[in-house]
């Protein structure tokens, strides 16, 4: 039952430090946004390096649960 599955994790930071090295909480919002910004991305890009035809990638952008997922 194995098959190809590409997916990352990574852990984010909500904001940043400021030039006296205090950290600046700035919220995530918008993340089915973001989340259909990177489906895009990651989509161009196997298209890009011929890893997908564009009949597939059509395809892929068509499904209704796309599998690309971003949790905060």
């Amino acid at each position: 039952m194995l098959r190809f599955n590409p997916h990352f994790h990574a852990i984010v930071l909500e904001g940043g430090f400021d030039k006296d090295g205090n950290f600046v909480f700035i919220p995530f919002s918008g993340l089915e946004k973001m989340t259909e910004y990177f489906r895009r991305k990651v989509i161009n890009l196997f298209l890009e390096k011929n890893l997908i035809t564009k009949s597939f990638s059509r395809n892929l952008l068509g499904w209704k649960h796309s599998g690309f997922s971003q949790d905060a």
